[in-house]
């Protein structure tokens, strides 16, 4: 396997498999601009984020979801020290059935021999998007 997706696929699943928004946040530039569907917000801190992700699951877990793991789909060759990474979430409903979620695209760097995370775009499924929209501000133009 080359060197550059060895240490790419290791540091992304550190990053996905973080046990809190606290060790997610080490991963991020701030702000972290989020893309879900059309709507864009930005988090300036990592506060922000952890309220954003806590409106999340919590919108989540009244529609039944539950049990999310990531798969990562692709990973981009580097190019000037940047690439993207396809991920697609995966959960289960409230009878225990398998769902896929939504695909998630992180758009990452390299920074002194580290990954970091720059920014995220979301496809969600309808169920997800509507938890987010009432937990972060949208960006104005």
């Amino acid at each position: 396997m080359p060197p550059h997706k060895a240490i790419g696929q290791r540091a992304i699943k550190d990053i996905l498999n973080a046990r809190s928004v606290t060790d997610l946040s080490r991963y991020f530039i701030f702000p972290m601009p989020t893309q879900i569907g059309p709507n864009l917000h930005i988090y300036q801190t990592p506060q922000e984020l952890a309220q954003g992700y806590a409106a999340l699951a919590q919108a989540k877990a009244q529609k039944g979801q539950s049990g999310f793991h990531s798969r990562i789909a692709a990973i981009e060759l580097p190019r000037n020290n940047r690439f993207r990474v396809w991920v697609d979430w995966l959960y289960s409903d409230h009878t225990g059935t398998p769902r896929t979620g939504e695909r998630s695209i992180y758009f990452c760097s390299i920074l002194r021999g580290q990954i970091a995370v720059e920014m995220i775009q979301c496809a969600p499924s309808a169920q997800t998007t509507s938890g987010l929209q009432r937990s972060t501000q949208p960006v104005s133009a």
